[in-house]
């Protein structure tokens, strides 16, 4: 018996040996992080230990780095999560319905990469190039996309509530009943895609340019658009209650049906707007400039607060009781 626990040390003394040794090339060098790809360093030159000596988590990696780099590119249905793929190459790879959450792919390339289904919650894909990729029904829930590209994705019906889309590239994206609560979308540049009937409830827009788009139908109960600019912008049935419209430029937009329950539009201008059966229920109208607005009545515009602070065509007013400044 103490022959053979001998013999078991001396076991891991080896393999101790063989892990650590630095001449028998089979060293693992560090992995790119997210801090170097922001700080703009090159990543180190990758070399891997044998899979055949290593198990657990760490095996795993090596043994997805030595596939890769013997040229497969099918890894649909697998575990990867927790992967550091910063800087990598995944052009059309596959990684439909692949568990990827917390994963790391700052910098990498996944044009054309089919991803759905994918599990990608908390993952970080700053700075990652998505362009054309398949992101139907993926979960994207918590992770950071700020700088990505989405030139002509598919995210049709995914998870990204909570995902950081700060100063993101979204031209020509698909993103039919996709999940945007919560998003924050600051700086995100937003070109030529139909936002109608999607969730952006909470969603941070401050700023943004999201002039002559399509969210009607849309859900943006409490969202966060103040200053933003939504001119000739098509809101048509959409709910925009408590939402932050302070300073917003919603001129010529076509808000029929719209609600505003409990809304902050100071300042907002609502100039030359259609507002058929629009709801201002409790909404704030402080300096609201309705001048030339389409569709307004007498009964829509009381039931707000601050609406006698509101500038009015001279005829409106006459009907609101109010003098004729402003």
């Amino acid at each position: 018996m103490m022959q053979q626990r001998l013999d078991q040390r001396q076991d891991r003394k080896s393999l101790d040996l063989l892990s650590s040794s630095s001449h028998v090339g089979l060293e693992l060098s560090s992995v790119p992080t997210c801090d170097d790809a922001v700080l703009g360093d090159r990543p180190p030159a990758k070399s891997f230990r044998n899979p055949a000596v290593l198990g657990g988590r760490a095996g795993a990696k090596q043994r997805f780095h030595a596939r890769y780099a013997a040229g497969e590119r099918n890894f649909s249905d697998e575990d990867l999560s927790g992967f550091d793929l910063s800087f990598f190459d995944l052009t059309a790879v596959n990684l439909a319905n692949t568990n990827l959450s917390e994963a790391i792919f700052c910098h990498a390339n996944l044009q054309d990469a089919n991803l759905s289904f994918a599990n990608l919650k908390n993952a970080n894909l700053a700075h990652t190039n998505l362009s054309k990729s398949d992101l139907r029904r993926a979960n994207l829930s918590g992770a950071n996309l700020s700088q990505a590209n989405f030139y002509s994705a598919k995210l049709l019906m995914a998870d990204l509530s909570y995902a950081n889309l700060s100063n993101a590239h979204i031209r020509e994206t698909q993103l039919f009943l996709a999940n945007l609560s919560n998003v924050n979308l600051k700086g995100a540049e937003i070109r030529d895609i139909d936002l109608s009937n999607i969730n952006l409830s909470d969603a941070k827009l401050r700023d943004l340019d999201l002039c002559d788009l399509n969210l009607s139908g849309a859900n943006l109960k409490n969202a966060d658009l103040s200053n933003a600019n939504l001119r000739r912008t098509n809101f048509t049935h959409g709910i925009l209650d408590e939402a932050k419209l302070w300073f917003a430029d919603l001129s010529n937009a076509d808000l029929s049906d719209v609600s505003f329950q409990n809304a902050n539009l100071l300042d907002a201008d609502l100039r030359d707007s259609l507002l058929t059966r629009a709801n201002f229920q409790n909404a704030n109208l402080f300096d609201v400039n309705f001048e030339g607005a389409v569709g307004l009545t007498v009964k829509q515009i009381k039931a707000a607060s601050n609406w006698e602070k509101a500038y009015y065509d001279y005829n409106f007013r006459q009907l609101l009781n109010l003098s004729s400044k402003g």
